[in-house]
């Protein structure tokens, strides 16, 4: 053990010492590889020489080689990081201290040469943002599914990738200067990229966690869900106790703050954006970064609403301020926050918007919901702010992203039931998820002959009744079962709500279903515009409507807010 001990030593020390000057950057790190995977430092004969094997790599390295060789350091795929190369492999506080005081000076020199706009600094722009990208994980990267601990997000199914996240993450790491345009929303081949993950679960025996989690890494990498390697961050066992025991967000509000505190020791040449979510601590560790680096070192901040702001730990009267002075976004989707960086903090370029749009749109299809309201749900909410990109890409001549078209779960012909009675489905339209159902509804009558009751849906802004007269195109309310032919005739030639609701084709207003569906009716018929969360198919729907409980039906699909409103 001793003879291989010395021999690995002499090895070393021609490597990290007297030929450091041939070794490339990449050889560099390869060495500084190894010195970690062997624990070098933890053993009592080798210790002091491999912090001095350590110290001379990184001191000989300068500049943009230095910025290189960390990058190199993070991206390798394994908890062999950069960040514990500093900080815990290096045991000597002297040997830390004279690392991080190199990284700190070969930083002002950067910033100098790019603030005087020397030519080498413009050319480092040309392979992207010189920024890095931090986040979280659950209910940020990854939707929790709504499982305890993990987070509370449950508009998504568990471990689904949020639309648009991966692309998002992407063109955050492009950047919006001209240049990137070369790229066309490739990431360079080479290029380390400049992802890390500040994760809340805890650093265990031997690297467990870690080690599960590159991983599945390294499964997104391969079906491009992740356009780099990152780094990971992880929490401790203390943190993960407190939340777990006694509900208490700080302590992991803190140790996230201090993670972010000594990633940035090792990278202060750079900028950095934090997203998270404020279904924990992300948003608490947030206002301590600012708080201590200020608006230059940390850009922006995106959080997923996961929950209403007033719920977001560490919530007070003056948190709106403090979160808008602080450069905290807050955003639905990944869409949203694309805008934002777009037209507000200059992050991104605008083909980089749309390059989130299609992503989002594509992430979006093939994911596997739990249900068609979750769907339905999630399908709307990602649509508003497709719409809102749409807007800006128009306006600056750009084309326009497609939106996400609605699944028909009640085909024409169905026997449905609403809040205002039983009815059948005649349209579909797929742009926007609409429903035309055709439904019977009793209408009581005074002695004047007017309509009286409150069962009547006429108020509704979704009702248009069925009215026949000679001089207009408009259906009948007094169809019956002997006007059929004349009804149907009229309900297709109509131009009524002809730019909200598509016309059928005439085959398809003379089905068998459709014919069939207006035999069934004994009673008055109107048209209502109805979303999936308002219709169903079972029994038990129809007797609490007929009962006059109609929360019951809108339970786990919509408020009651909602209910009433119609």
């Amino acid at each position: 053990i001793i003879s291989e001990n010395r021999h690995r030593s002499e090895l070393m020390n021609l490597l990290a010492l007297e030929r450091i000057s041939d070794l490339s950057t990449s050889a560099r790190v390869i060495v500084l590889d190894v010195i970690q995977c062997l624990r070098m430092t933890k053993i009592p004969d080798l210790k002091s020489e491999a912090e001095e094997w350590i110290k001379n790599i990184v001191v000989r390295t300068r500049g943009d080689d230095l910025s290189t060789l960390k990058s190199l350091m993070d991206t390798k795929g394994s908890v062999q990081s950069m960040h514990k190369l500093i900080y815990e492999d290096v045991v000597d506080n002297e040997v830390r201290m004279q690392l991080l005081s190199h990284i700190k000076n070969q930083a002002a020199i950067q910033q100098a040469y790019t603030t005087m706009g020397a030519a080498y600094a413009r050319r480092r722009l040309l392979k992207g943002a010189w920024r890095k990208i931090l986040s979280d994980v659950d209910d940020t990267l990854l939707s929790s599914g709504g499982r305890y601990p993990a987070g509370i997000d449950d508009s998504y199914p568990h471990h689904c990738l949020y639309p648009g996240v991966s692309c998002f993450y992407k063109e955050l790491d492009f950047g919006s200067h001209p240049s990137v345009e070369n790229y066309k929303g490739v990431w360079p081949e080479g290029n380390p990229g400049n992802m890390v993950f500040l994760s809340a679960r805890p650093h265990v025996y031997k690297d467990m966690v870690e080690k599960s989690v590159f991983s599945k890494f390294e499964k997104m990498i391969h079906v491009n869900n992740l356009h780099s390697m990152p780094t990971l961050l992880p929490g401790d066992v203390e943190s993960g106790q407190a939340y777990m025991l006694r509900g208490d967000y700080e302590p992991m509000a803190l140790k996230k703050f201090r993670n972010f505190k000594e990633y940035y020791s090792i990278y202060p040449e750079f900028t950095h954006v934090f997203i998270g979510d404020n279904g924990q601590a992300d948003v608490k560790a947030a206002e301590y970064m600012v708080k201590e680096f200020g608006r230059k070192a940390v850009e922006t901040i995106y959080v997923h609403e996961v929950q209403n702001r007033d719920l977001t730990f560490g919530y007070t009267q003056d948190s709106e301020k403090l979160w808008k002075e602080s450069g905290i976004v807050f955003f639905k989707t990944y869409v949203g926050a694309a805008i934002h960086a777009v037209t507000t903090s200059k992050l991104i370029r605008l083909t980089g918007l749309r390059r989130i749009c299609i992503a989002a749109r594509d992430d979006f299809l093939k994911i596997e919901f739990k249900n068609a309201f979750q769907a339905e749900n999630a399908r709307i909410e990602l649509n508003t702010d497709l719409k809102r990109a749409n807007e800006i890409l128009v306006k600056n001549n750009m084309v326009a992203a497609p939106l996400i078209p609605a699944k028909c779960l009640y085909p024409v012909g169905t026997e449905v039931y609403t809040r205002f009675g039983k009815g059948f489905v005649r349209r579909f339209r797929p742009v926007d998820g609409i429903y035309e159902v055709v439904v019977e509804w009793y209408k009581p009558r005074n002695s004047e002959g007017s309509s009286v009751g409150t069962n009547s849906p006429m108020n509704s802004p979704r009702v248009r009744p069925i009215e026949l007269t000679p001089t207009t195109n408009t259906p009948a309310v007094g169809l019956r079962r002997n006007s059929l032919d004349k009804s149907l005739e009229q309900l297709e030639n109509s131009n009524v709500e002809d730019d909200f609701m598509l016309p059928p084709s005439q085959s398809e207003s003379r089905s068998p279903e459709i014919i069939s569906s207006f035999d069934r009716m004994r009673c008055n018929p109107a048209l209502l515009y109805l979303t999936l969360s308002d219709l169903d198919t079972g029994k038990k729907a129809l007797k609490k409507i007929n009962g006059g409980s109609h929360h019951g039906f809108y339970k786990g699909r919509r408020s009651r807010e909602t209910a009433e409103h119609y």
